[in-house]
């Protein structure tokens, strides 16, 4: 009677395993099912990007959306769910269009950079003041736009920082993350302090003189645009900064413009677009898929947030992105000619 019962044990213990293991994989697989369906209901609103914060946040994530639906397919192959993963290659072909304005473009400018220039969110959290300097020195720009300036940092960067760049226009903050600066190692003129929205937002303005050659430089930050507010605060941030841009480039029409910053804004969302038509604006013509934040560790790819933009009459011949310094951002030169 021992025997039998023994036996009968070990038989229903052979056959819970593979019960379990069936189980697991239905799980995993609903897991991935479910998040196909997800993938695919994003990439369909990303194409309202300008009308809600939800459809614009799909569509700042579109290369998160096209990895998550490249990985959810090849899984439904596997299961052998053939229509489900045709369904999503299509849904992941549909986001190549807007990722396609990344790939580098042939530039048609002359060879000699008239003017190099850096956008750097350095954090204001961030005390590896050292680290920061030193990059910005590597990078050897022109001119620095400062983004999250603190009070320390500015103090910092008053000793041997302005030995080379002794031309400034700050306006640093340590009570949230919008304090902002521009450094220049040649004089500034127009020195101007924006409050577009009239909330103490600060965006910079300066002439820039080098040489014979002027160039009107502009530092932005907007809000992350995490709420439906914040996303109205940031296109009508935006929405300011391309009417000053128009209203400078009318009276001052030989003058290019240089408008860069952390725009909390990628090239994939309509709103990129949007505000480059509005001011008159290009964007770096060597804009790569290369990210310049990275807050999470283990966030796919990053996000392509520090930007520079140009009148028509300058183009960029270089673009870097820095290594870390401390930020959950990178910081990005690019070096600017004109055509011949």
């Amino acid at each position: 009677m021992d025997v039998i019962e023994s036996s009968s044990d070990e038989s229903e213990s052979e056959n819970s395993s593979p019960r379990l293991i069936l189980r697991v994989l239905s799980r995993v697989r609903n897991l991935f099912e479910a998040a196909g369906v997800i993938g695919m209901i994003c990439s369909t609103l990303a194409f309202a990007g300008r009308i809600h914060w939800i459809a614009d946040l799909c569509a700042n994530l579109r290369v998160q959306l096209l990895i998550g639906l490249l990985v959810t397919a090849l899984a439904s192959a596997f299961s052998r769910r053939f229509r489900i993963a045709a369904l999503q290659l299509v849904f992941a072909a549909a986001t190549l269009p807007a990722l396609s304005f990344g790939i580098p473009r042939t530039s048609e400018a002359g060879g000699t950079v008239l003017l190099r220039v850096t956008t750097a969110n350095v954090l204001t959290t961030n005390r590896r003041y050292d680290d920061i300097q030193a990059e910005i020195l590597e990078m050897n720009p022109d001119v620095v736009a400062i983004v999250e300036l603190g009070e320390g940092l500015a103090r910092h960067l008053g000793a041997d920082f302005q030995t080379q760049y002794r031309f400034s226009n700050t306006s640093p903050d340590d009570h949230g993350n919008f304090g902002i600066g521009l450094y220049s190692r040649y004089p500034l003129e127009d020195c101007v302090r924006l409050d577009l929205l009239e909330d103490d937002l600060p965006t910079l303005a300066a002439t820039v003189v080098k040489d014979d050659q002027r160039f009107h430089v502009v530092a932005v930050h907007t809000l992350p645009p995490m709420s439906d507010a914040r996303f109205r605060h940031r296109n009508d941030h935006l929405k300011q900064v391309a009417a000053y841009v128009t209203s400078r480039r009318n009276n001052h029409p030989k003058i290019p413009v240089v408008v860069m910053g952390d725009f909390n804004l990628t090239p994939w969302s309509p709103i990129y677009h949007q505000f480059a038509a509005e001011a008159g604006l290009t964007s770096d013509r060597l804009l790569n898929w290369k990210p310049t934040w990275y807050a999470f560790p283990g966030f796919p790819f990053g996000l392509v947030l520090d930007h520079v933009f140009t009148t028509a009459d300058l183009t960029s011949i270089g673009r870097n992105v820095s290594p870390e310094a401390g930020s959950d951002h990178r910081f990005v030169t690019v070096d600017l000619a004109g055509f011949e």
